[in-house]
C-alpha cells in the first residue's frame, strides 16, 4: 500500500446502453436488490405487463417495444484503490461474493478467474496470439477480423461467434507468457481465495475489453443451462496504470460492476420484502372545529410518516370520495377525524379490506403497525 494513503473502497453507479434482451424488472425486484445493496439508485423501465394490457398490440410489436425499451441497463459496483497487494483482489472479489450469497443465487452463479499479466506479459502474448490468428484469419468471424486488423487481438478471445470459438480453442494461452512476478501474484491471489473457501474455475480465455487493464480479472457467471453460455452478472479486474494512462499520479486499484437487472432476474421472489399499504387521513368537515381538526389531522399524518408508515392527508371534497380515492390507492384504513373523534380522544378508523370500523387512540393506531413502525422512546 502506498506509504501515508490510506486504502479506500468507494461505491459507484452508472448506467451503460447496450441490449439486454427482452425482461421485466419490476419496482419489486429492484427493491430486493436495493434491500441488500445499499446506495445503490434505479428509474422506472417499462414492464412486460404493461405491454400486455394493450390488446390492439400484436405480440411480436410488443416485443419489439420491450427491447427498444430494454436498452438501458444499470450497475452497481466497487473500487479499492491505493493497494496492489494480491489479498486486495481477494478481498474485492469476496465483497461480491457476499452479495451473490445474500440475494441466495450462489447455487446458479460461479466464479471465473484468469491473470492477463503486467504490460511486459501482455506484449508477449499479444505477439504470439496475433502470429496464430493471422494463419487462421479467413476463419474468423467479421468482427473478430475487424478486432485482429485494429490490433485488439485480446478482444478475439472474448467472442461469441462459434466460428471463432472453434478457432480460439487451439490458441496460445497467457498463462504460458505471464511474467515470474505475474505469475506468483496470480498464485497468491488464488490461494486466497482457497483459503475462504471461494471456489472458482480459472478461465484461460477470460479478458477485459480495455486494453488498460492488467493481472487479476474475473467474472460471476451464471451456469450454463444447455441452451446456451452462461451470462456474466458481475465482472471485475485490477486497472494499476489507468490513472496514470489519463494524465494522473500512479494509484492502483480493482474494481467490478454488477448488473442491477441480471441480478433482479436471479433472485427469487421469496426476497420480495410485503410492501406496506398506505394509511389514509380524512377530517370530516363540521362548522366551528375545522381548523382544529387539520391541526390535528396534520400532526397525526406527520407521526405516522416519521414512524415509517406512508400516509396521505384529503384536503378537499367529501369524505365519502376521500374513501373512494383511498380505495384506488390501496390503502389499508381510513382515518377519520372529526369533532366527535376529538371530544372523545379516539379515532374512527375503517378497516378497507373487510369495511369493518373500530374506534382506537393515537397510540392505538401506531400499535398496529409494528412490521416497520418503531416504538417511541
Amino acid at each position: 500500500m502506498s506509504s501515508g494513503r490510506p486504502s479506500i473502497t468507494s461505491i459507484r453507479l452508472a448506467t451503460d446502453c447496450s441490449t439486454v434482451g427482452p425482461c421485466s424488472v419490476t419496482r419489486d425486484l429492484k427493491e430486493v436488490v436495493l434491500d441488500k445493496c445499499a446506495h445503490f439508485s434505479f428509474s422506472n423501465h417499462l414492464s412486460i405487463t404493461s405491454l400486455k394490457s394493450r390488446t390492439d398490440l400484436p405480440s411480436s410489436f410488443a416485443l419489439l417495444l420491450i427491447l427498444c425499451f430494454q436498452l438501458q441497463f444499470h450497475q452497481f459496483g466497487i473500487e479499492h484503490m491505493h493497494s496492489t497487494h494480491a489479498y486486495t483482489d481477494v478481498h474485492t472479489i469476496e465483497m461480491a461474493w457476499t452479495i451473490i450469497e445474500q440475494l441466495q443465487i450462489s447455487e446458479c452463479v460461479h466464479l471465473e478467474i484468469n491473470s492477463l499479466g503486467d504490460e511486459a506479459s501482455r506484449a508477449n502474448y499479444r505477439v504470439g496470439l496475433e502470429t496464430y490468428l493471422k494463419k487462421h484469419k479467413d476463419s474468423l468471424s467479421p468482427l473478430s477480423k475487424s478486432r485482429l486488423e485494429r490490433g485488439s487481438v485480446l478482444r478475439v478471445l472474448d467472442s461469441k461467434e462459434e466460428a471463432d470459438a472453434v478457432i480460439v480453442q487451439d490458441a496460445p494461452t497467457l498463462s504460458t507468457h505471464l511474467s515470474p512476478s505475474s505469475s506468483s501474484r496470480f498464485k497468491q491471489v488464488l490461494e486466497g481465495l482457497d483459503s475462504i473457501g471461494l471456489k472458482y474455475t480459472i478461465n484461460q480465455r477470460l479478458v477485459r475489453g480495455l486494453d488498460y487493464y492488467n493481472d487479476t480479472c474475473f467474472e460471476f457467471v451464471t451456469k450454463a443451462d444447455g441452451t446456451g453460455p452462461g451470462h456474466a452478472v458481475i465482472a471485475g479486474g485490477r486497472y494499476d496504470k489507468l490513472a496514470e494512462i489519463m494524465g494522473g499520479q500512479s494509484t492502483p486499484g480493482i474494481g467490478w460492476a454488477a448488473g442491477i437487472e441480471r441480478l433482479a432476474l436471479l433472485t427469487s421472489d421469496k426476497l420480495i420484502p410485503d410492501s406496506p399499504r398506505p394509511v389514509a387521513i380524512i377530517p370530516v368537515s363540521e362548522s366551528g372545529t375545522m381548523d382544529e381538526m387539520w391541526s390535528f389531522a396534520m400532526r397525526l399524518t406527520h407521526s405516522l410518516r416519521a414512524n415509517g408508515v406512508t400516509a396521505s392527508i384529503c384536503y378537499e371534497a367529501t369524505p365519502a370520495k376521500h374513501t373512494k380515492r383511498a380505495a384506488k390507492e390501496n390503502c389499508k384504513y381510513c382515518v377519520y377525524v372529526g369533532s366527535d373523534e376529538l371530544a372523545k380522544g379516539k379515532l374512527l378508523v375503517k378497516d378497507m379490506d373487510t369495511a369493518k370500523q373500530f374506534e382506537c387512540t393515537v397510540d392505538e393506531l401506531h400499535s398496529m403497525f409494528p412490521l416497520y413502525i418503531p416504538k417511541n422512546d
